[in-house]
């Protein structure tokens, strides 16, 4: 479950009775780069999680850093504090370690049904499962389109061993992601 999928979740939580996530791996991993939420960002997030926009700003600079006009975060620190967001919720429920393996339209919505034996009847399904979807491939809609660009990103996490010069010149430079 990415910030995507776990945003529409706590928007949908404020009008359905009940919201379930069904997320293929057993644990959130840390994984992903860099990302920075702007105003408008911010502003959206606060009004899915019921925060004002300090609030919601804060809890992302606890993670991440102030940059102009938004925060930068690393992907699976602002996804936890969605996560947490989420799992305050009484009416959303996160299934992990669950595999689709098939859906099927009725009279009362869709039934999903899992490798583990899960079986889910909702009114929606909605597929946030990322670029190479199995939803969408389930739903027979067109590929992903290629943009034809490339960006190599990537966190690096330095050792408090690491010698004095390199973490100063990270530190120096940490400010200037705002160039990407």
């Amino acid at each position: 479950a990415g910030p995507a999928g776990l945003s529409c979740a706590l928007g949908l939580s404020q009008c359905c009775r009940q919201v379930h996530i069904i997320e293929k791996h057993p644990v959130f991993e840390k994984a992903g780069s860099t990302f920075g939420i702007f105003e408008n960002g911010l502003k959206a997030l606060s009004e899915v999680a019921h925060l004002s926009k300090d609030d919601t700003r804060q809890k992302m600079l606890n993670k991440g850093v102030s940059i102009p006009n938004g925060v930068m975060v690393l992907w699976w620190h602002m996804r936890d504090v969605i996560l947490q967001l989420v799992m305050q919720k009484k009416n959303i429920q996160v299934y992990t370690g669950e595999t689709w393996t098939s859906i099927t339209e009725n009279e009362e919505g869709v039934k999903i049904q899992c490798e583990n034996g899960l079986t889910i009847q909702a009114d929606l399904l909605v597929g946030a499962d990322g670029v190479n979807s199995s939803i969408r491939s389930y739903l027979e809609l067109s590929p992903p389109i290629s943009a034809n660009s490339r960006s190599a990103r990537g966190t690096l996490e330095v050792p408090a061993t690491a010698s004095p010069r390199l973490r100063a010149l990270l530190e120096e430079d940490y400010p200037t992601i705002k160039r990407w």
